[in-house]
């Protein structure tokens, strides 16, 4: 069930082409956290080959579409306690991990990544997209005070976090996880790309509307994520560990 009664507005999921040229090769297990229908997960299985794909979200609803797309299917609040820890006890462990338009969705998302990475085995990857604050549609409606609220998009209303490039890169490798390589793609706006390339790159965080970050795990040592991450420390790491905090 969703939280206090919330229906979150499930869009088709269309993966977005930065999102696929950050896919690494070589991948077999695929969790697609937050998947809803399991778009996006089923349509990286297809590109990559991989052998199993398992979707977990909050909502039941969505997940009963998403069981026609994928090979497992979970309930999954990302946020609560053992959940993650459960995910991978009944599946086993995944090569790539998805939080496509998920993270910024969450209290603390510092300390998901953290639990996240040491679930994960060596070598395994973590591919997020991120939405960027700096996108130029956002500060333009913050200054003329034309700010609202929508179902989705930039101005989300269950966004909770925000982030600029800098500060979601920071956050995908503030437990030790390595950064592999940084992708984005542009708003609706046809002149979006063309400002980006004919400014030379010095207006591309304005003209961002989403990140893509993809960052792997090199070594089983896991650092406190800090910030937010310190500010829950119930939230485990994996199975009979103490709390990073």
């Amino acid at each position: 069930m969703e939280p206090h009664g919330y229906t979150y507005p499930y869009h088709a999921a269309t993966l977005q082409a930065g999102t696929k040229k950050l896919v690494p090769c070589g991948i077999s297990r695929i969790l697609d956290l937050g998947g809803g229908r399991g778009g996006n997960g089923a349509a990286i299985k297809a590109m990559t080959g991989a052998s199993f794909v398992c979707c977990a979200d909050i909502s039941e609803a969505v997940l009963n579409d998403a069981a026609k797309r994928v090979d497992a299917t979970v309930v999954c609040d990302i946020e609560a306690p053992k959940s993650l820890e459960t995910v991978f006890e009944k599946h086993g462990t995944f090569d790539l991990v998805l939080c496509l338009d998920v993270l910024e969705h969450l209290v603390d998302p510092w300390r998901q990544v953290a639990r996240l990475h040491a679930l994960m085995p060596v070598g395994a990857y973590i591919l997020a997209s991120i939405p960027n604050v700096q996108n130029y549609r956002m500060i333009i409606r913050i200054l003329t005070g034309t700010f609202r609220y929508r179902s989705s998009g930039l101005f989300d209303r269950t966004h909770l976090r925000f982030f600029s490039r800098g500060s979601a890169v920071e956050m995908m490798t503030s437990t030790g996880l390595a950064l592999r390589e940084v992708g984005k793609t542009y708003g609706p706006a046809r002149f979006d790309p063309i400002v980006d390339t004919f400014s030379l790159g010095l207006l591309s965080r304005f003209v961002t509307m989403q990140h893509q970050i993809l960052v792997q795990k090199v070594s089983d040592s896991v650092m406190d994520p800090g910030f937010c991450g310190s500010l829950i420390p119930n939230l485990t790491t994996s199975n009979d560990q103490k709390p990073v905090s």
